[in-house]
């Protein structure tokens, strides 16, 4: 029996050497993927915006410390060929697709991918919409330079009716909405117009001069605090998915504060947004606060509806090319009217037979 017991403790202890030298001789792989899960959403995004993508435009939300939302619009033929390059990126990252969906709504077809990373105890989340219009808007290509004289048309005042946004998407020209936060459709809206590949923008509620503004509607008002301007704009702009930029509602009193206009463009900035300058009151500081702090900016030119009416449209559109083809570049301001959508269906072939290319208000500030 002693000798019996002297060779089960002796291959107890060889076993526990052989395990010691396979776990020293071949590690395990390690949990954590070569991208650290921190970084899941941002390496996605920085594939998708790589050139030769060829994607209309990339937008990424983060929806938590390790969730990101990210939506692509490209058009439909780039979906496959993009599909299986991204999938090799994934696998490759470690991480894996665990579901795929698809649908057709709004007039595109949408392709909705559940992607996973990360160690197991705390995994990275990225949720990519591919959103492909069935009838795309052409655009310029990222890092493509502009050639010839450019004017882009926003549409304020969005978020009260999905119709007028389907309306705007058929004309299929590349147009940019402003959609007011806190209305009955703000966000469907902004998704609709995306899927439409149409541009959406933040029209961010800023006190007037002539009405007084009330806490209760959300208004940004000259009495508010730093911290209190600052957290309202980002609870905005969380509520306009995909929104590339902010311009001004109303505003005439906030934009003649260059503090208030200060702690918005602070905003604006740390999210990599543009800001275009509704310019409702002549001593308007917002522009060049904009310039002074580095933020991408442009100021309107021209209302095109005020007075509203479809012959005001059609002899304001004049004015904007003819602007726009003395200066390179202009910017117009309508509303989300019938009558205006309805000038704007007519009156846009002008632009063509001017020689003036209509884009996104993206590709007009600097």
């Amino acid at each position: 029996m002693p000798r019996r017991a002297s060779l089960l403790i002796l291959s107890a202890a060889l076993l526990t050497v052989l395990i010691v030298f396979l776990s020293i001789a071949c590690p395990r792989r390690p949990e954590h993927p070569s991208i650290p899960a921190k970084e899941l959403g941002r390496t996605l995004e920085d594939v998708l915006s790589a050139p030769g993508t060829r994607a209309s435009s990339v937008h990424l939300f983060k929806a938590g410390e390790r969730e990101w939302h990210i939506q692509i619009v490209l058009p439909l033929e780039r979906y496959a060929p993009l599909a299986a390059s991204l999938e090799k990126t994934i696998v490759a990252a470690p991480a894996r697709i665990v579901q795929r969906e698809q649908e057709r709504r709004d007039g595109s077809m949408r392709f909705l991918w559940d992607v996973r990373g990360g160690p197991e105890n705390a995994p990275a989340k990225a949720v990519l919409l591919f959103v492909c219009p069935e009838n795309p808007i052409a655009v310029r290509e990222p890092g493509k330079p502009a050639a010839g004289p450019m004017a882009a048309i926003i549409i304020d005042d969005i978020g009260y009716n999905l119709e007028i946004v389907r309306a705007l998407g058929a004309l299929g020209r590349p147009l940019t909405l402003a959609v007011l936060p806190s209305c009955p459709h703000t966000r469907d809206a902004a998704q609709a117009a995306l899927g439409l590949g149409l541009e959406v923008m933040l029209h961010l509620p800023l006190e007037s001069l002539r009405h007084t503004a009330t806490r209760a509607l959300g208004t940004i008002d000259t009495t508010m605090t730093r911290e209190e301007i600052e957290k309202s704009v980002a609870g905005f702009l969380d509520q306009i998915p995909g929104a590339r930029g902010v311009n001004n509602h109303t505003g005439s009193k906030a934009t003649e504060d260059p503090a208030v206009m200060i702690s918005v463009l602070e905003v604006i900035k740390s999210r990599g947004l543009y800001f275009i300058d509704s310019r409702t009151t002549s001593r308007t500081v917002a522009y060049d606060a904009a310039r002074a702090l580095g933020v991408p900016c442009a100021a309107r030119r021209v209302f095109l509806d005020q007075p509203p009416g479809a012959d005001t449209v059609r002899a304001r559109l004049k004015e904007l090319f003819r602007i726009a083809g003395t200066d390179g570049t202009a910017v117009a301001i309508g509303h989300a009217r019938p009558e205006t959508v309805e000038a704007l269906r007519t009156g846009l072939a002008l632009a063509d037979r001017r020689g003036i290319r209509l884009v996104f208000a993206s590709e007009i500030v600097r």
